[in-house]
């Protein structure tokens, strides 16, 4: 194949992609786009062996510069490659994705094939929380959550079977280093202001509102014009409800603690004020059982100084 034949098929295609191909004084490949935006030429297999290009081969489509004034960049897309009779499959966050092969050839996929392949069995599972796409500077694969924040995540796992039937299934062979990916950032979705309920600066209850419009649910520009488009719009409503309800036994948990921080508070005040009263306010029975005691002591020594007087009296009348 010529570089006039490179040249001829590029064209072919340029109602669909914008993009014109020619050749220079020295017959090298050019690709160039009318609106001078940058060409991406990627997911490139050679024919019968299904082998995929590296960038070290770019030089079979005659391409050396893969990024020079915005004129073409090349990112090598790595595929897989299932062997006839074969099959393997793994979970999206529980939906599974099975790449299997029954034809007598082997079958290559490249990263954009493993994109659709994810991506229609999310469909098909109507699990709509999750998309498949590529990366845009290295032509991984990508997935991304609807959802936010801490509790957001991603897991892929439960990968059982070969790609060629001696070597298991890893998630090395979907480019991927780890099964699990989880969201961290909250900010952006809660007021994070801190309500002190107690004596100590630190006791305090962190009241986080999620933001709940249209927008954050997914739902602002739902299309319920195809079939595709009302599955995908049920689902997201699905979502959006229990969203929404998450978000409401949030609330509610957050207003029993006040309330029980409340009712603690109040049964503080109340022991303090007690508190205060015992040792504020006189003790009456125990005071007047003091009085009674001292009226008696007093009487006793008045009764006792009478007898004491009479007793001269007495004595002079027995001299008598």
């Amino acid at each position: 194949m010529t570089v006039d034949d490179i040249v001829t098929a590029v064209n072919a295609e340029s109602a669909t992609t914008g993009v014109t191909a020619s050749t220079d004084g020295s017959g090298n490949l050019v690709l160039g786009a009318a609106d001078g935006a940058d060409i991406t030429v990627d997911n490139v297999t050679v024919g019968g062996s299904n082998t995929t290009l590296t960038s070290a081969d770019l030089s079979t489509l005659g391409i050396t510069d893969t990024d020079s004034d915005d004129t073409e960049t090349f990112s090598a897309a790595a595929a897989l490659t299932v062997t006839a009779g074969e099959e393997a499959s793994f979970d999206v966050n529980g939906t599974t994705v099975t790449l299997s092969n029954d034809t007598a050839e082997d079958v290559a996929y490249s990263a954009a094939d493993l994109v659709d392949a994810v991506n229609a069995a999310l469909i098909d599972d109507g699990n709509y929380d999750v998309t498949a796409s590529l990366d845009e500077d290295t032509g991984e694969l990508t997935f991304t959550s609807r959802a936010t924040g801490s509790k957001a995540s991603v897991t892929v796992d439960n990968l059982t079977g070969s790609l060629d039937g001696s070597t298991d299934f890893a998630l090395s062979d979907l480019g991927l280093t780890t099964g699990t990916a989880t969201g961290t950032s909250t900010a952006a979705d809660t007021t994070g202001a801190k309500v002190v309920v107690g004596s100590d600066a630190s006791d305090t209850i962190t009241l986080t509102i999620k933001s709940l419009t249209s927008s954050d649910l997914g739902i602002a520009d739902l299309d319920v014009s195809t079939q595709a488009g009302a599955e995908e719009a049920l689902a997201l409503l699905d979502s959006a409800i229990d969203t929404v309800s998450n978000a409401r036994a949030e609330m509610g948990a957050t207003m029993s603690r006040f309330e029980f921080r409340s009712a603690q508070i109040d049964t503080s005040i109340e022991n303090l004020e007690a508190a205060e009263s015992a040792i504020a306010d006189v003790d009456i029975a125990s005071e007047q059982a003091k009085l009674s005691a001292a009226s008696v002591k007093v009487q006793a020594a008045v009764a006792a100084a009478s007898q004491a007087n009479e007793m001269p009296e007495n004595l002079l009348s027995l001299l008598r």
